[in-house]
C-alpha cells in the first residue's frame, strides 16, 4: 500500500504514527511482514490456512473455465467484478469446512469404493454400458488430468458427499406440498392474439417546429450531452523507474539457483497401451509381441482397441499411476514395451513411442528473462519511494505542475473526459491509468481538488487534479434536428400502435369478436401452444406471460411483442389444469426441485455450525494486495 499522510499538522503526526506501527509489530509480530509474499495468508478456517498462491491458482481456473463463455476475454479485473473471486474464496472455505468435519467425523473412502464409482461413471463406459479401461484413461488424458489427480480428486469429493448426504437424507417432501407447486408449475394456458406493430403507424404527418421544440425539450435526457471534467495528472509505473534499477550478476544467479526447479523440464515418455482384463490375456499379448507382431494389430485383436485409444501421449511420471507402473515404463526406451503389468483397472503393456529425459535450461537462455523480473521488482520498490516523494512533494504546498517538474515527472491533461472514459468524440480517452480507480477518483473530486496519491490496481499509482466541470449540456435542437426527428416519429409511431392496441383491448373486453376486432385492423388472429408460467412453450415476452395468467377465461391485455417491434393484443381461450402424476418426469423434477430448495436451507444451518467449530476468516486486505 502507498502511503498517503499529509502533513496535516507537522512531523508529530508521522512520528505518533511510527509509534504506532512500532507497537503493532510489539503486539502481532512482524512475521507477516518478513513471510515471502508466495506465503502470505489470506483466509483461514480453523487452523487451516489459505495461502495467495492457492487463492491465485483456484482464481485461475475458474477464469479458465468460464472463459468461452466471453469468447476468451474474461481478464481478472472483470472476474472480480463480475464476483468470481468472491465466489472462488467462499468455495475453497466451504471445502476446507467440509473436509475438517469429514476428518472429525472420520469419514474414509476406500479404493473399492473409488473403483467402483469411477466404473459407474457414464463417461468412462463403451455403447454396451460397461466400463472401458481405455476410454478411462483418454479421458483422462484430454483434460490433462493423471489417475493419481483424478483418484484423489475423486476420493475429496465422495467424502463430501458422504458428509452433505448424511445431513440432507431426511429432507423428505410433503406430499401436499409437493402436489401444490407441481400445479402451479405445471399449469398451462392458450392465448389467442395478434400484433400491432409500430411501422404499420404509417400516417404520421411531418412536425412542425413547435412540435420538434416541444419533444426536444421533454425529452431532454435523450439529447443531453454527459457531465465532462477536464483533468490534470501524474501518472508512475514500474517501468517508469525501471531505467534506476541496477541488477548484479550475482542476483541474477542466487535467482535461478531458487527457481531451478521451474527451469527443470521432467523426464517424459510418449506412449501407446493395452488394458487387458486378465493376467492370462496379457501375458499371451506378450508373448505375440515378442514374436514380433505389431503393437496396434495386437491392440486390436485381443483388446478392441485401435487409432487414439490406443494413445496416453507424453506423460512425466508423476502422470503414472503408482511407482511401479512409473518404474517400469521409465526403464524402457524408444520403440521398447513393457512386460504385462497389473493396476487396478486391469492388466497393461505399454510401448514408448518417444522418450526424453530430464534437462535443466541453461543460466544463459533464462538470464534476460531473470534480469527483467529481478528490475521489476526492484522498480516497484523504487516506485513506493518515488510515489511516496511525489505524496510529500505536494504535502509541502506544492502545485501538479511543481511537483511534476521537480521530479521530472511527465504531467498529462486532458480537455473532457466522461465517468465512462469517453471523450466529446465519444472514443476512449488515451493515456488513462488502467482500471476503475482513476475516473472513480476524479469524479469524486471537488472543482480545482488534487487527489492524494492514489494506487492503481495495475500496481501503478497516480495524482489527479480536477481542472473544470464541464457540466451536463441540453444539446441545441439546431444541431441535432435530424436526430430529434427521428426519434420524435419512433414515438410518435409507438404511441399510435399502443392506443390501437388499448383500444382492441377494450372492445374485446366489452364482447367484441376478437377475430373481428383483428381483422378491422387488417390482421389475423393466431393462436399460441399451451404456456407454462416460466414461458415454456410460447414466445411471448415475459410480462405478457405474467399477465396471462393473471387474466379470467375470455379477457384480454395488451403489452410489448417479444421482438419489442410493436404490442400484442391477447385473449385466453383455454387453462390446461395440470394433473399430479399425470406427467411422471415433470413430477419427479418439481419434486427433486423441492427437496433440492429443502436440503439447501438445511446444509445453510450446517454451514454455520461449522463455521462456529471452525472459525473462518478472510484477510480481505491480503485479497485486495494480491489482486
Amino acid at each position: 500500500m502507498l502511503i498517503k499522510i499529509r502533513t496535516l499538522g507537522g512531523k508529530w503526526v508521522l512520528g505518533f504514527f511510527m509509534v504506532f506501527v512500532t507497537a503493532a509489530f510489539g503486539l502481532w509480530g512482524v512475521g507477516d511482514m518478513l513471510r515471502p509474499p508466495s506465503m502470505m495468508t489470506v483466509a483461514s478456517v480453523g487452523d487451516v490456512e489459505i495461502t495467495d498462491r492457492e487463492l491465485s491458482r483456484a482464481f485461475r481456473r475458474e477464469i479458465a473455465l468460464l472463459q468461452p463463455r466471453f469468447n476468451n476475454r474474461l481478464d481478472s479485473a472483470l472476474a472480480r467484478e463480475l464476483g468470481v473471486l468472491d465466489s472462488t474464496i467462499e468455495s475453497l472455505l466451504t471445502r476446507i469446512l467440509y473436509d475438517l468435519e469429514g476428518a472429525r467425523l472420520g469419514l474414509m473412502v476406500s479404493d473399492a469404493m473409488i473403483l467402483e464409482e469411477i466404473k459407474a461413471t457414464p463417461t468412462f463406459q463403451n455403447v454396451d454400458g460397461e466400463f472401458d479401461p481405455n476410454l478411462f484413461a483418454s479421458t483422462l488424458a484430454s483434460n490433462q488430468l493423471s489417475e493419481p489427480q483424478y483418484v484423489a480428486r475423486l476420493r475429496d469429493g465422495l467424502r463430501r458427499t458422504q458428509l452433505l448426504g448424511s445431513i440432507t437424507g431426511p429432507a423428505n417432501v410433503p406430499k401436499v406440498l409437493l402436489d401444490s407447486l407441481y400445479r402451479y408449475r405445471e399449469e398451462r394456458r392458450v392465448a389467442e392474439y395478434f400484433v400491432v406493430s409500430r411501422e404499420s403507424a404509417s400516417d404520421i404527418p411531418e412536425p412542425d417546429g413547435v412540435a420538434l421544440a416541444a419533444f426536444h425539450r421533454d425529452n431532454a435526457r435523450l439529447f443531453t450531452a454527459p457531465e465532462y471534467r477536464r483533468l490534470s495528472f501524474i501518472h508512475i509505473t514500474p517501468e517508469d523507474v525501471l531505467g534506476e534499477t541496477t541488477v548484479s550478476d550475482e542476483e541474477i544467479e542466487t535467482e535461478y539457483d531458487d527457481r531451478q526447479a521451474e527451469f527443470l523440464t521432467p523426464a517424459t515418455r510418449t506412449l501407446e497401451q493395452i488394458i487387458l482384463p486378465g493376467e492370462a490375456t496379457a501375458r499371451r499379448a506378450h508373448d505375440m509381441l515378442r514374436q514380433g507382431r505389431d503393437f496396434a494389430a495386437v491392440a486390436a485383436e485381443l483388446a478392441g482397441t485401435a487409432g487414439d485409444a490406443l494413445s496416453l501421449g507424453e506423460v512425466t511420471r508423476d502422470d503414472l499411476f503408482g511407482d511401479a507402473i512409473a518404474d517400469a515404463v521409465f526403464a524402457l526406451a524408444e520403440g521398447e514395451y513393457s512386460a504385462p503389468i497389473e493396476s487396478p483397472f486391469g492388466w497393461h503393456l505399454f510401448r514408448v513411442v518417444a522418450a526424453s529425459e530430464e534437462s535443466m535450461r541453461p543460466l544463459a537462455a533464462v538470464r534476460g528473462q531473470l534480469e527483467r523480473e529481478i528490475a521489476m521488482r526492484q522498480a516497484a520498490d523504487l516506485l513506493y519511494d518515488f510515489a511516496n516523494r511525489l505524496d510529500d512533494t505536494l504535502a509541502g504546498g506544492a502545485t501538479i505542475e511543481a511537483a511534476a517538474s521537480a521530479l521530472r515527472l511527465t504531467l498529462d491533461r486532458i480537455g473532457a473526459v466522461d465517468a465512462r472514459g469517453l471523450t466529446r468524440g465519444g472514443v476512449a480517452a488515451e493515456r488513462l491509468p488502467a482500471g476503475p480507480e482513476f475516473l472513480s477518483k476524479a469524479f469524486a473530486l471537488g472543482d480545482g481538488e488534487t487527489s492524494l496519491l492514489v494506487e492503481a490496481g495495475d500496481g501503478s499509482a497516480f495524482v489527479v487534479r480536477l481542472d473544470a466541470v464541464i457540466a451536463p449540456t441540453l444539446k441545441p435542437l439546431d444541431t441535432i434536428r435530424d436526430e430529434v426527428e427521428a426519434a420524435w416519429r419512433a414515438d410518435q409511431r409507438d404511441t399510435a400502435a399502443k392506443s390501437s392496441a388499448e383500444q382492441a383491448v377494450e372492445r374485446v373486453n366489452s364482447g367484441e369478436s376478437f377475430a373481428l376486432v383483428a381483422a378491422d385492423l387488417g390482421l389475423a388472429a393466431a393462436r399460441t401452444a399451451p404456456i407454462r408460467r416460466d414461458g415454456d412453450g410460447g414466445d411471448l415476452a415475459a410480462p405478457l406471460v405474467l399477465d396471462l395468467f393473471g387474466l379470467r377465461e375470455r379477457e384480454a391485455v395488451s403489452g410489448l411483442d417479444n421482438e419489442a417491434t410493436g404490442y400484442a393484443v391477447l385473449r385466453l381461450v383455454e387453462i390446461v389444469d395440470a394433473r399430479p402424476g399425470a406427467d411422471k418426469d415433470a413430477f419427479a423434477g418439481r419434486r427433486e426441485e423441492l427437496r433440492a430448495s429443502i436440503a439447501a436451507g438445511i446444509i445453510d444451518q450446517f454451514r454455520g455450525q461449522l463455521e462456529k467449530r471452525y472459525p473462518v476468516r478472510v484477510n480481505q486486505g491480503a485479497v485486495d494486495a494480491l489482486f
